[in-house]
């Protein structure tokens, strides 16, 4: 490296050593964990998702696509929420257009799971346009002559171009979020590839794959006991033995039975008062700092028939028994002892 001297620059060795990168290397578990991804990927987006709701194919487009509220259920699923970043912003007389980054992070972490890009202008046809009628349009500045030259809809409105760019910043800082958002959940672990399935499906077959695990959840099974049941680490491998979905049901739904357990007797959670909790914190103090003995402690409480010793009260809260008016009652006869002891001294 080069070190400036003045105006001159002196080579200067170093010792650093740059550690060559290591090429990734992938390991059973790991392949393990994208199956398990991928299945649950796609059992998330064929219960949960709903066509013409969460996804489906606008018009002049080829093919379906994640709509917002799709992008948010799976957001939620994997319980991330986005952190926007500005990548571009123009506004001008004739051009609104902005172009953001949305970061989801884990609620959990805070980490970053995924990123997205998207972009939305005054250029796009739904923004550009606005249909009004001849007098609507009139009222916009256009003679009857120049609106000969637009074009007109069934309606008799005429299409425009939109007179209110102004008014459609905050519109358009929305839809590239909106965009963005839902691109950075494509990007989340396996679910690109759940919806490119799910996309790519006829209606009968995503059907099959809700019935299938709407089937799981009736027999009350989880996901590692289905696949301990069917012999493989995913469901797709099951399916790439040539075996279907039908088949899979039937040798779940024909697996023994485990008996249920037992429940467990439910055990109330003790409920102990502030005060009491602060009285018995200000004992614990007394008793250490004047050296208390568990035989004079076990003496004290013998007036209550309480048994109770010194040991007892290295815990956190009072045994059964101890209630306010006794700690109070306790911790008066050691602020008598201690005086007693200071008049003696």
């Amino acid at each position: 490296m080069a070190e400036e001297t003045g105006t001159d620059l002196v080579e200067v060795q170093t010792t650093e050593l740059q550690e060559a990168a290591k090429p990734v290397l992938l390991t059973d578990e790991a392949i393990t964990i994208i199956k398990h991804n991928i299945d649950m990927a796609q059992k998330l987006v064929y219960e949960v998702l709903e066509e013409g709701v969460d996804y489906g194919r606008i018009p002049g487009t080829p093919a379906p696509g994640l709509w917002d509220p799709g992008a948010g259920k799976i957001s939620a699923a994997f319980n991330v929420y986005p952190k926007y970043t500005l990548l571009h912003a123009e506004e001008s007389d004739g051009l609104v257009s902005y172009t953001v980054e949305s970061t989801l992070l884990s609620r959990g972490t805070g980490k970053p799971m995924s990123t997205g890009i998207g972009a939305a202008s005054t250029r796009e046809t739904k923004y550009k346009y606005r249909w009004h009628t001849a007098e609507e349009a009139r009222e916009f500045g256009y003679s009857p002559e120049q609106l000969e030259g637009f074009k007109r809809n069934k309606d008799n409105k005429y299409r425009i171009p939109n007179p209110e760019y102004g008014e459609l910043v905050n519109t358009i800082v929305k839809m590239a979020s909106k965009r963005a958002d839902v691109d950075a959940v494509q990007n989340l672990p396996a679910v690109s590839s759940a919806l490119r399935k799910l996309f790519g499906q006829p209606v009968n077959e995503r059907n099959k794959w809700r019935s299938f695990w709407g089937k799981v959840n009736q027999l009350g099974l989880t996901e590692e006991q289905v696949h301990t049941v069917l012999g493989v680490a995913s469901v797709n491998d099951w399916l790439a033995q040539g075996k279907t979905i039908e088949q899979a049901i039937e040798t779940l739904a024909r697996r023994p039975v485990e008996p249920k357990a037992e429940p467990k007797a439910e055990v109330d959670i003790p409920f102990i008062e502030d005060k009491l909790l602060q009285g018995w914190k200000i004992a614990k103090d007394a008793i250490k700092r004047l050296s208390i003995t568990g035989e004079q402690i076990q003496k004290w409480f013998a007036h209550y028939n309480i048994e109770i010793g010194l040991a007892d009260f290295e815990k956190v809260v009072p045994p059964a028994g101890i209630t306010n008016e006794i700690l109070n009652r306790f911790v008066d006869s050691l602020v008598a002892y201690e005086s007693s002891h200071k008049v003696q001294k």
